[in-house]
Order: C-alpha cells, then structure tokens, then sequence
C-alpha cells in the first residue's frame, strides 16, 4: 500500500509537468536541428573545409544535446539533476583536459590534417605500413582502405608524427 502511495503521489506531481517537458524536447530538437544548420552552412560560408566541419560537429551536436536535456530536466522539477548534470559535464571536461593527452592529440592532429591542404579523403597516401585511400577523418581517427578493401583505423596523431608519403594527384 505504501509503495502505491508514493507512485500516486509521484504521478501527481509529474504528470502535470509531463506536457511541458514533452514540449521542450520537442522545441529544442527542431531548434538543435536548425542550429546545427546554421553552423554547417556558416562554416561552409566561410570556406572551412568540410572534413574541419566533420571534426566540429559532432562536439557541438553533444554541447547542444546536453543543454537540451537539462532544460528538459528543470521543466519536470528536477533542478537538481540537471544541475548534477551540468556539473558531471565540467568535471568530464577538466577531466578530459588533465588527462585526455591522447585524445586532445589526436584532435589537435585531426584539425592539422583537416587543413593540410595535401591531406584529402580520396588521396593515396601510405602511413608507416599501411598504403591505400584515404576514406574518412573524423575528430580522431583516419581511416584508410588498402588495395585488398581492409580498411585500417588510425589515430590522427600517429599520422601526424609519421612520415605521410601521398600519390600525385592527376
């Protein structure tokens, strides 16, 4: 009996806000959507290369989606949460910033090689071992596909250190 009580009680506090929340999400993910847009095409307005936009994106798709969410979380009451939230999220980030050397490398390395104005996906290129066309470069990985379709994964900064030997373009 006593469980059924709180669940009715939760229930009457939380369904009223439901609508709201509901609302928001769905506000925001259009405004995510549009926002995301406008960013793309600015960028490319600006004449950023599109594998630059490609390491850019998906960083501010996380920034937004985490703002969305807690403002999703204030309109049901729980303030608290979303505050723990936006806290967890500075606390990743310092984390991140201490400890991540890796990782910052290789997102250091995959904006060098964004702007390498030799460094193209389609390009033939050989890194250490490893020949074949370049088919992606995301925030920390290129992915190259050698002659017998393996596709090999590796981390920017190790391109970026390596000795990097490109086909001529025709």
């Amino acid at each position: 009996m006593i469980i059924l009580e709180k669940f009715k009680n939760l229930a009457e506090y939380y369904l009223p806000l439901l609508p709201e929340a509901i609302l928001t999400l769905i506000v925001g993910y259009v405004a995510l959507e549009l926002i995301k847009l406008i960013i793309h095409r600015l960028l490319l307005g600006f004449k950023v290369k599109e594998s630059l936009i490609d390491l850019l994106l998906p960083g501010i798709n996380l920034v937004l989606w985490v703002i969305l969410i807690i403002f999703v979380l204030k309109n049901l009451g729980l303030t608290g949460l979303a505050l723990a939230l936006s806290g967890t999220m500075a606390i990743v980030g310092l984390a991140l910033a201490r400890g991540g050397t890796d990782m910052i490398s290789d997102v250091i390395s995959g904006l060098m090689l964004s702007s390498d104005k030799d460094f193209k996906i389609g390009r033939k290129i050989k890194v250490g071992d490893t020949e074949g066309e370049v088919i992606s470069l995301d925030i920390r990985k290129v992915r190259i596909r050698d002659n017998s379709g393996h596709i090999h994964i590796i981390p920017n900064s190790k391109v970026e250190k390596e000795e990097w030997i490109m086909e001529e373009e025709k």
